[in-house]
This record gives C-alpha cells, structure tokens and sequence, in this order.
C-alpha cells in the first residue's frame, strides 16, 4: 500500500496540472475548504440543540399535562393482568 502510494505521489508531482495549481494562488480554495467545514460544524450544533430543546419541550408538555381523564391506577385495580414477565415487559399495560 505505501509503495502504491508512492507511485501515485511520484505521478501527481509530475503532472503538469499539479505544476499548474502549484504555481497559482490556492489559498482561497483552502479558505472555501475551511469555511465549509465551519459552516458543517454550526449545522450539526444547531441540530442538536434543537433535538435536545424539543426532547425538553415534549417531555414536560406531557409531563405538566398528566391527561387527567385516564384513571390509570383504577383501570388496573379492576382488571386482572395476565401476562409473564417478558409480555410485561414487551408489550404495554394500556388503559380503555
């Protein structure tokens, strides 16, 4: 692999578009490179903080909402559950 790559390296420093590019003023391409790379960076910060700010929201909007019409304690004081463990587990206890 390093021998490959030295072999590919020896061609691009001998190809005369590198000469070409090498000779010219490439700054601004880094500076483009460098700015994307910011601008990518700002993008996933505000995606994560709008994810973590709805997380937020969702939870104490149905938190402080508590839906006080379902009477969940009762529901299941009145019916038998039967189920196993695993059922308890995998499938959800739902009130009518």
């Amino acid at each position: 692999m390093l021998q490959r790559h030295q072999e590919y390296c020896t061609l691009m420093m001998d190809d005369p578009r590198y000469q070409q590019l090498r000779r010219e003023n490439v700054s601004v391409a880094v500076l483009d490179h460098f700015l994307q790379r910011c601008q990518n960076v700002l993008f996933h910060i505000a995606i994560a903080v709008t994810r973590f700010v709805q997380m937020r929201t969702l939870d104490a909007l149905f938190t402080r909402k508590q839906y006080p019409w379902i009477q969940v304690e009762l529901n299941e004081a009145q019916r038998p559950i039967f189920a196993g463990r695993s059922e308890l587990i995998f499938e959800a206890v739902r009130p009518d």
